[in-house]
């Protein structure tokens, strides 16, 4: 990715075993963000995906600048997985970019609830990003995660 270093553009999971996560209030947020997040996302990955598995982030600054940015994956994954390496890329970038606060979006309830601790990770795999997500998000002096809907 030009402007990325490779340390942000790659990453290695180590899978452990019998890790749980602590359970977190559920946060609220605003239904018309949410909606707006969803739109651009359907977007960018309309625009840009041709066949096989990626996923699109966008970064928002606080003027309304807008970053928009793919992840190839140049392995065969489940909707889940590339939730999770969407999530993971993402917060990396916006670590390198220098963002202190973030709000982040996606449309899998399951990656959502389990980085936010309301449920709990079934696999090694999903444990496995899961951890290596929440290490990421310690960064953040602020970091919220939420939930928008399928697009269409």
């Amino acid at each position: 990715m030009a402007g990325i270093s490779r340390e942000v553009a790659e990453h290695e999971l180590r899978i452990t075993s019998g890790s749980k996560p602590v359970h977190q209030r559920l946060r609220c947020f605003d239904d018309e963000r949410c909606r707006a997040m969803g739109e651009e996302i359907a977007k960018l990955l309309a625009a840009v995906m041709g066949p096989g598995a990626g996923a699109g982030v966008v970064l928002i600054s606080p003027e309304g600048n807008k970053l928009h940015y793919m992840i190839r994956l140049h392995f065969s994954a489940l909707n889940n997985v590339i939730e999770y390496e969407g999530l993971i890329n993402g917060l990396r970038i916006a670590i390198e970019l220098g963002a202190t606060r973030l709000y982040a979006y996606g449309d899998s309830k399951l990656v959502v609830d389990q980085v936010m601790k309301e449920s709990n990770c079934e696999s090694s795999l999903m444990n496995a990003y899961c951890q290596k997500a929440r290490k990421l998000e310690d960064k953040f002096r602020g970091f919220e995660l939420h939930q928008v809907p399928h697009s269409p």
